[in-house]
């Protein structure tokens, strides 16, 4: 997928909501997520890594800063956030802005609610 270092090593809070988002994120297949074209899914993986490796919320802001064209990073609620993938789906994860990182990380399709 994306040339992207991932690691495997989970840590602090639960990184990922969800094993298929774990999987996707580790470079595995995942049924889940087939219909994403390939260059979909590139996309996709990229935005999982540079979510799950970012160090602090600046650079969140950089790779995805607000109501930009392709990525629209949106705030849900206090410490929640949206980052588009495609027509289908979203990345969804919490910050925490104490020690900077997120959490709870999940594709998630367009028509579900966070969380759900």
């Amino acid at each position: 997928m994306s040339t992207l270092k991932t690691n495997s090593n989970i840590n602090k809070k639960q990184r990922f909501k969800n094993k298929d988002t774990e999987n996707f994120y580790l470079g595995e297949k995942v049924l889940k997520f087939q219909e994403l074209s390939k260059s979909d899914k590139q996309d996709a993986h990229r935005k999982v890594v540079l979510v799950r490796q970012a160090k602090n919320w600046k650079e969140i802001i950089l790779y995805f800063p607000f109501g930009a064209s392709g990525s629209r990073l949106e705030k849900l609620s206090k410490n929640q956030f949206s980052i588009r993938l495609s027509k289908q789906y979203r990345l969804l994860f919490k910050w925490d802005k104490k020690k900077q990182f997120a959490y709870d990380i999940e594709i998630n399709p367009h028509n579900k609610r966070y969380g759900k």
